[in-house]
């Protein structure tokens, strides 16, 4: 059972090939919280979506990178996910929202998968630290008796 406190930290090469391993590892770590097999779809749409946009555009170098995710619960309320990156200074945060009034075919190119994320989670906010960019989206947990497991889980385990 993962920590409450303590992130569960993955670290991923910028490699597009890392997705496969992000899918299985988040899987297998998010069934853990108990979430709904619709949040674990959301979370894991909206984690691949910003590590194919580090991947693709953060670095100017074709050198290796090394990129942080972190995973944790908060004031049990809501799960956490960070990633970070010794990238160029992005905020898809601030990245304008596509304008879904107009047919697809008028709309610019990019921005849609930034634009779900931020409509997905329950917060959605990026700090550049030094030369480290940090985008994090937080999860309302609201699956019926998530707490209850999970603190009875880790009480039973001397946690």
């Amino acid at each position: 059972m993962p920590d409450a406190h303590k992130p569960l930290t993955l670290v991923l090469k910028n490699d597009l090939g890392e997705i496969d391993s992000i899918w299985a590892t988040l899987e297998r770590v998010l069934e853990e919280y108990y979430l709904s097999r619709k949040d674990m779809f959301q979370i894991n749409l909206a984690v691949e979506e910003l590590f194919t946009n580090i991947v693709s555009y953060a670095f100017e170098d074709k050198g290796p990178h090394d990129i942080f995710v972190n995973i944790y619960v908060e004031r049990r309320k809501f799960l956490v996910v960070e990633l970070m990156d010794d990238g160029i200074p992005f905020n898809p945060a601030d990245h304008q929202d596509p304008d879904m009034s107009k047919p697809l075919s008028q709309r610019d190119e990019g921005g849609l998968g930034i634009h779900f994320c931020k409509k997905m989670m329950a917060e959605f906010f990026y700090e550049r630290n030094g030369k480290q960019n940090k985008v994090t989206f937080k999860k309302r947990i609201r699956k019926p008796g998530f707490f209850e497991k999970f603190f009875s889980c880790r009480r039973s385990h001397g946690n």
